[in-house]
């Protein structure tokens, strides 16, 4: 009797042929279901709305001439179909974000929903995090992220965490630059919470704790984990002063931490409110 092995998380640059097979359906079923202008016939030119899509594809993500895209529906959505399949893991997870963009919100959510049942089922590294793929698969931690990059209502979180997340993810990671997108979302947030002008989180911690439900000794160690000071260099923190390479685990809870503080806090003046 033969004993399956369990399946293991995947590498980031890992795409075997049921992940990339999946997506692949994915994108059939939202972008490349209805594409012939006359539905019986095989060789009918485009459909309005596969038109569209096929010219923000040729235009904006291939940057070529619209005039290349192919005049009949099948030709189009084959090319489309084997470019896809010759990329690399990057290219391709760049093609679902830039697909992803140009849906209307209730389809962009489902779209992107369905995407990341599939990375779980496959267990891929990465998970759509609001419009970004980004290689956090913890649910706790999505969800703070996610949070975060909803706060409408202070677009500083919302904006530093997404730059943040874009930072943390892209092929060439930057995580010193990840760092200080996430601490000035905090910033961000304390300055909106106590309605201070002041650089840092010092002052703003204090008067958050004077204003607010928030227990100083809580204050003191948020202060001393999310502290720094601006300077003609721009931001400043322990983990941005050392000479050490900061590593994707460190900028990965900075990210995640910030969102989480960043959340506390406008959490503690909407209940004011």
């Amino acid at each position: 009797m033969g004993i399956v092995k369990p399946r293991v998380a995947l590498e980031l640059n890992e795409m075997p042929s049921s992940l990339q097979d999946g997506l692949w359906d994915l994108l059939s079923a939202h972008f490349f279901n209805n594409i012939r202008a006359t539905p019986r016939s095989q060789y009918s030119g485009l459909s309005n709305g596969f038109q569209s899509v096929c010219v923000s594809i040729w235009y904006s993500f291939y940057r070529e001439s619209v005039d290349d895209i192919p005049p009949r529906a099948d030709e189009a959505r084959s090319l489309i179909r084997e470019r896809f399949f010759e990329w690399k893991y990057n290219r391709a997870y760049d093609f679902l974000e830039f697909l992803s963009g140009t849906l209307i919100e209730d389809e962009g959510a489902s779209f992107r929903s369905n995407c990341n049942s599939h990375f779980e089922r496959e267990h891929a590294a990465v998970r759509f995090v609001g419009e970004i793929i980004a290689p956090i698969t913890n649910e706790i931690e999505h969800e703070e992220l996610e949070i975060a990059m909803d706060q409408s209502d202070v677009l500083g979180v919302q904006e530093h965490i997404k730059k943040a997340l874009r930072l943390f993810s892209q092929e060439a990671p930057d995580y010193a630059n990840s760092v200080k997108e996430a601490i000035s979302a905090v910033e961000s947030a304390v300055k909106f919470v106590s309605g201070t002008s002041s650089s840092g989180v010092q002052n703003g911690l204090k008067a958050i704790v004077r204003d607010f439900d928030m227990p100083e000794s809580l204050q003191k160690g948020y202060a001393a984990i999310y502290g720094y000071t601006s300077g003609p260099n721009g931001i400043r923190h322990p983990l941005l002063d050392r000479q050490e390479a900061i590593t994707q685990d460190e900028a990965r809870y900075m990210m995640v931490s910030c969102s989480s503080f960043a959340n506390y806090l406008l959490a503690l003046k909407a209940r004011s409110e």
